[in-house]
Formats: structure tokens, sequence, C-alpha cells
């Protein structure tokens, strides 16, 4: 079995390439990077060409587009490579030191999911008990709900290939396009699973500790709401919360060796 880890990581981010390299260098783990799609450095036209073919009622930020064209590279990689799988990482990622072994035994599960996320956010799940394997001594288990970010998973090549040939009219945001079972039809297909408890946290959801983080921040959904329309917003998520909580929702917990630099 063989893998190959991809880093998205922005020119302008040495300093969070550094320390990426720091941690994946301790873990034993080299990774290829992936020069991430600046969306506020396109011009007009450029933004205009990719949104024209990708229609969507909320439109795209700058920042979505980078971030969706980044991870799309990433996909292209995996599709074309000779591995049976890649990882992606955003370049904002606490790791736990039990990553390097759950790659190493992966081989025998690759057919049983087309998404395996490695984090855990701030937002909460529905799992699947029944579906659940254990994979060196981490859990993998079945998400059935629509879940959100995408700053470390788990992509097999089969998953990738399919990825590529999704019409441009299906794209959306990362998070959307992976995962929203609401909105896109991928993510309505995609057998997703989490490691639990999480291995790897984006520092911009932890709790624990709180380093700059700059990348994908023009990505949320608020970006451009103000007064009333976001009031509004608040109100539905806070609504929708605690429906969810009412249903079974739950956070993912971290799994306490994730080391923070």
């Amino acid at each position: 079995m063989q893998y190959k880890i991809y880093l998205i990581n922005l020119n302008r981010a040495p300093g969070r390439l550094a320390a990426m390299q720091k941690k994946f260098g301790d873990l034993g783990l080299t990774f290829e990077r992936i020069e991430a799609v600046d969306g506020r450095a396109m011009t007009k036209e450029q933004k205009h060409a990719f949104a024209i073919v990708r229609p969507r009622a909320n439109g795209w930020l700058p920042g979505a587009i980078g971030c969706f064209r980044s991870h799309f590279q990433a996909w292209t990689a995996i599709a074309r490579g000779d591995e049976d799988f890649g990882v992606v990482f955003e370049d904002d990622v606490h790791i736990s030191s039990k990553l390097p072994a759950l790659l190493a035994n992966l081989d025998a599960h690759l057919r049983d999911f087309d998404v395996l996320r490695l984090e855990a956010t701030k937002h909460r799940v529905l799992l699947n008990g029944t579906n659940k394997f254990d994979v060196a001594g981490v859990n993998l288990v079945e998400v059935r709900s629509e879940t959100w970010g995408a700053g470390a998973y788990v992509l097999p090549k089969k998953s990738a290939q399919l990825l590529l040939a999704e019409p441009t009219t299906r794209h959306s945001p990362v998070d959307f396009f992976l995962f929203d079972k609401g909105t896109s039809a991928v993510a309505r297909r995609h057998r997703v699973y989490q490691t639990v408890p999480a291995l790897c946290v984006q520092s911009k959801f932890d709790e624990a500790s709180k380093p700059e983080t700059s990348y994908g921040s023009d990505i949320e959904h608020n970006s451009e709401d103000t007064g009333l329309r976001h009031a509004i917003r608040k109100t539905g998520w806070r609504i929708r919360g605690l429906r969810n909580v009412i249903l079974g929702y739950r956070r993912i917990a971290l799994s306490e060796d994730i080391v923070r630099l």
C-alpha cells in the first residue's frame, strides 16, 4: 500500500509551511506541497470566469474560490498519482502522534469509505455507531449527517477520480461539495467516515490554543453579512443546533496526544 500527503500552502505563508514541516518531520512523515491559489489575488475577470460555470445562489467569495481550486489541485494529484490514496492537509493543522500508524494500516479498509475525516470542528455531527471499525487503535465511524471542515482528510484514488469527473455546475465551496448532503449530490453519494477521537484539528477550531490563523478566514458564510441579515442567520444556527442536540448530534472529541506548536 502506498499513500502521499499533500499540504496546501500559500506562497505568502512561509511561516506556516515551516511549522508544518516540523510537525510532519517529528512524526516521520513526508509531504508534497500544493501551491495554494490565492482567491484575493485573482482578477475580476478570473473570478467571473470561475463562477460563471459554477452558478450558486449565494455566489462565490474570493477565499472560497481559492480554497476550492487549491483542493482541486490536490484531488488531481491523487487521481493521477500511483498511490492508493492521498491525505490532504491545510497548513494550520495540529496533528496526533497516532496518525502515522493509522495511515500505515488503512489498506484493508480503502473500499469501506469514500472520504475519511481526520479532524474535528466545533460543529456537531450524527454518527452511525453500528458502522464502525478499528484501525491501529482508532475508531473509524460512519457520519450520517452533514459535516464541515476540510483541513485534514483521506481520499482514496477512486474517490479523487470521481470528484474530477463531476460537472462544474455541481461545484460548490469545498465543505459543501464534500460534506453537505442537503445541497451536494457528491456529499449524498459519499460514504463519509470520521476518526474517533479526531486525530487533527485546525487551529481556528482549537479551543486549547490560538495561533494566528488567516488562511481561509474569508470563506465564512457570513463574511458579507451585516446587521439584521447576520442576526437572522445566527438565530437559525442556534435553532438548528438545539434540534441537532435533541436528535443525538455530538461534537467529536480530540485525541489527547495532539501536539500544538
